[in-house]
């Protein structure tokens, strides 16, 4: 099954993820530098820079995400001849000089010798397709309480510790060297609450990407079912 959805990986797509990770990394970083360099205070730095846009790598599709729902589609596959068994039969005619339209067609009458109609066809593909659709919404949500357990907690922290610092500051001098430990552990968190939103980010926007591409396949072959198979 997997052999009918895994696309390779072309030189062309590392290439253009290798500039998006170094090029573009590092002009951004060059621009906020310099803007930083406007502000006297550490703090005023840090804010600028953490509140500012969150550099992220585009989604791309993943195959191992692909295999993954593939797995998942795989625990519910429908006995007989049914949508995999016939894209199986459009995929051994990739070879062969046909058309688009005759290729839907030759492997449809193959379907047809065994009593498979084009409603069975369409009918199993939504049934996939469905499948899909409940891991999509199983692991969106799963991301969601990941985000919420890493990055949750530390801007909470965060929170609880600024108000610690307000308090420490109202009070003499000899609390000066607690206040100042609080304060850096303030930035080291920020810098932790940064990565954790920068990873996270970039994981869900590989798997929506990879899920997209996934579903247009099986949004396709209907359509084109439909349209070829009438």
């Amino acid at each position: 099954m997997k052999s009918l959805f895994i696309i390779e990986t072309t030189e062309d797509n590392q290439k253009k993820e290798e500039e998006l990770t170094s090029d573009s990394s590092v002009e951004n970083a060059e621009y906020l530098l310099g803007e930083l360099d406007d502000f006297d205070d550490f703090d005023e730095k840090l804010e600028a820079a953490l509140s500012g846009e969150m550099i992220e790598k585009e989604g791309v599709v993943d195959n191992q995400i692909i295999e993954q729902l593939l797995l998942e589609v795989e625990k519910n596959d429908l006995e007989g001849f049914d949508y995999f068994e016939y894209k199986k039969a459009l995929k051994a005619l990739d070879k062969m000089p046909m058309n688009e339209v005759t290729k839907y067609r030759s492997a449809f009458a193959t379907a047809s010798t065994m009593g498979v109609t084009l409603d069975d066809l369409l009918k199993s593909a939504a049934f996939y397709v469905s499948i899909l659709d409940a891991e999509n919404e199983k692991v969106n949500t799963d991301f969601e309480k990941k985000i919420t357990e890493s990055v949750g907690k530390k801007e909470e922290e965060i929170a609880d510790l600024k108000n610690t610092i307000q308090e420490k500051k109202a009070l003499i001098k000899k609390l000066t060297e607690e206040i100042e430990t609080h304060e850096n552990q303030i930035t080291d968190l920020k810098y932790k609450v940064k990565d954790a939103k920068k990873e996270l980010t970039e994981n869900q926007n590989d798997f929506k990407v990879s899920f997209d591409y996934l579903k247009s396949q099986f949004t396709i072959d209907i359509a084109r079912m439909k349209e070829y198979l009438k």
